[in-house]
């Protein structure tokens, strides 16, 4: 096995190899969450004709989540297909993922363009998107190195049909629950 070693970072007092941003937002500490929604882009999901709907982007995420009731809505049911089981508790609660497909969507690029792209495992990786935010011009995200991007955008709160805790809140119940036991 081999490993390989850290970059290094410059020497003490070396000035010339250190550079320090200066943030454009600010915010008060512990809420610099608070307002920021998930980043997404307008597509059509499964063929051109269909509606444009926001399609949230996780940069983190290995696969995509779509709501049962609109994959019911498609006009083309796709094939639902069995892998590895998953618990998304963290995510989800107690609701289930019952497969997952693989579809296209079809999204206009600031070019002009239409581009394509299938949405399934480890989808930012696959087409290699790369995102640059800016305070005074919004988001933008790259494809890859073929010189065309799409615009992001903040998305527009959605009921879930589930609840997400804060880590916050369950910390402090968590704690609360230790107190009142001891």
């Amino acid at each position: 096995m081999s490993v390989n070693p850290a970059p290094s970072v410059g020497g003490e007092g070396d000035s010339h190899s250190l550079f320090k941003p200066l943030p454009k937002h600010s915010t008060p500490a512990r809420l610099s969450t608070l307002g920021v929604m998930a980043l997404s882009i307008f597509a059509h999901v499964q063929s051109t004709s269909m509606p444009l709907v926001q399609v949230h982007l996780d940069s983190g995420a290995d696969l995509s989540l779509m709501l049962e009731d609109y994959y019911n809505s498609l006009p083309d049911h796709l094939h639902l297909c069995q892998g590895l089981l998953m618990k998304l508790y963290h995510l989800t609660g107690n609701a289930c993922m019952k497969g997952f497909v693989r579809l296209p969507i079809f999204t206009p690029a600031t070019s002009g363009k239409t581009v394509e792209m299938e949405v399934g495992e480890d989808f930012h990786l696959n087409y290699e998107l790369s995102v640059s935010q800016s305070v005074d011009y919004g988001s933008s995200i790259a494809i890859g190195s073929s010189g065309h991007t799409l615009s992001g955008y903040s998305t527009s709160p959605t009921p879930l049909g589930f609840k997400i805790c804060s880590a916050n809140v369950v910390q402090s119940f968590v704690k609360w629950q230790t107190q009142a036991q001891a």
